[in-house]
C-alpha cells in the first residue's frame, strides 16, 4: 500500500502479544487524542507481529482491530511473519493455545477465523521518494514494486512474501545468503543500495528483530523497531519512530527514533 508524503508517522515494531507494552505507546504518545481528531495527516503503522511469544497474544490482535476498524485512514496493521501463510507456520506459535485455554472448544474456528484474516493485511508500505516499510526486509531478487504488491498472490510460487516477512540486514555480508531461521535470507548493503536506488527511497523501516528499542544498519539506511519488553526477550527499552514524511534524510529518522 502506499502512503501519502507530508503525513506525520507513528512507526511501532513488534508487540508480540504484550498488551502492557501496548498501552504504555497509547499512553505515552497519546494515540486516543491523535484518533479521536481524525486528522488524516497523522498515521500510525504498525509492523506486523502482534501474537505469539506473549501472554495476551488475542487481546493485542482484538484491541489493534477495534482500533482499525474505527479508524481505517489512521492506523495500517501491516503483516508479520507470525501473521503466516498457512504453510509457513513460525516457531513458537503459541496462538492457538492461547484461543484454546480462552474459548474452549471453539477454539479452532476462532483461529482458523483468525489466519483468514492474516492472509488479507498488507504486507508492505511505500512513500515514494521517502521510505519502505515492512516486517521483515527487501527481496533480495527483484526491486519491482508491482511484484511486491501482488507477493501474496505469486506465493508460493514466487518467495517474495517470504523474503518480505523474514528476511534480516546483515552487515558483515555484501549481497545475501540464506537466513539461519529456516526462511527468508539475509541481506547484504549492496542489496539495500540497490533497492533504495531503483525504488527511489531513502531508507527501510522495519521489525522483526529483538533489540534495545531500535538498531541500525547499512550505514543508517535500514532501521529496526522493536516496541515490547520483558520474557522472553532480554531488552529492556521499546522503541518507536516519529517522523514527518516529507524530504527526509537520515539525520531526521535519527532524530525521530524515540524510547517509552
Amino acid at each position: 500500500m502506499e502512503i501519502d508524503r507530508g503525513v506525520m508517522l507513528f512507526v511501532v515494531g513488534d508487540i508480540h502479544g504484550d498488551i502492557i507494552s501496548l498501552k504504555e505507546l497509547w499512553r505515552t504518545f497519546n494515540f486516543d487524542k491523535i484518533l479521536s481528531e481524525n486528522n488524516s495527516d497523522e498515521i500510525i503503522v504498525f509492523l506486523g507481529d502482534y501474537v505469539d511469544r506473549g501472554t495476551y497474544s488475542f487481546e493485542t490482535l482484538i484491541t489493534l482491530l477495534q482500533v482499525k476498524a474505527s479508524n481505517p485512514s489512521n492506523i495500517i496493521l501491516l503483516r508479520g511473519n507470525h501473521e503466516p501463510p498457512h504453510d509457513l507456520i513460525p516457531y513458537p506459535h503459541d496462538l492457538p493455545y492461547q484461543l484454546e485455554l480462552r474459548f474452549g472448544e471453539k477454539w479452532h474456528d476462532i483461529y482458523m477465523k483468525i489466519m483468514e484474516l492474516f492472509q488479507e493485511m498488507p504486507h508492505a508500505a511505500l512513500i515514494r521518494k521517502e521510505l519502505f516499510l515492512v516486517h521483515g526486509g527487501i527481496p533480495v531478487n527483484t526491486t519491482s514494486i508491482d511484484e511486491i504488491s501482488a507477493a501474496h498472490m505469486l506465493y508460493p510460487k514466487e518467495n517474495i512474501l517470504e523474503q518480505l516477512l523474514w528476511n534480516d540486514p546483515d552487515d558483515y555480508i555484501g549481497d545475501y545468503v540464506i537466513s539461519p531461521r529456516g526462511a527468508g535470507y539475509l541481506f547484504g548493503i549492496n542489496v539495500t543500495n540497490n533497492f533504495l536506488q531503483e525504488v527511489g527511497v531513502k531508507a527501510i523501516i522495519r521489525g522483526h528483530e529483538p533489540c534495545e528499542g531500535f538498531k541500525l544498519n547499512h550505514k543508517g539506511k535500514v532501521v529496526t523497531l522493536f516496541s515490547r519488553n520483558g520474557p522472553p526477550y532480554m531488552n529492556m527499552k521499546r522503541g518507536v519512530l516519529r517522523i514527518r514524511a516529507l524530504d527526509i534524510d537520515l539525520s531526521k529518522i535519527l532524530k525521530g527514533l524515540t524510547y517509552f
